[in-house]
């Protein structure tokens, strides 16, 4: 993804969030995390911990 997206760091924020139907928060958290951490176990863990953000979030929005 990264080699093949140009432009800015907003260029591939968006190109994740088109290539994954993530936020751009989501997208934003991904993009400062250190790759070491995408191990099949790590992923598992950040899909939860991202889809239990984004219902706080929707919760919020709510309100």
């Amino acid at each position: 993804m990264c080699s093949t997206t140009s432009g800015d760091e907003g260029d591939l924020n968006r190109a994740l969030c088109e290539a994954f139907d993530i936020s751009e928060m989501a997208a934003e958290v991904i993009l400062s995390m250190p790759a070491r951490r995408f191990s099949p176990l790590s992923v598992d863990r950040l899909r939860a911990e991202l889809a239990e953000v984004e219902e706080r979030l929707a919760l919020t929005e709510q309100a």
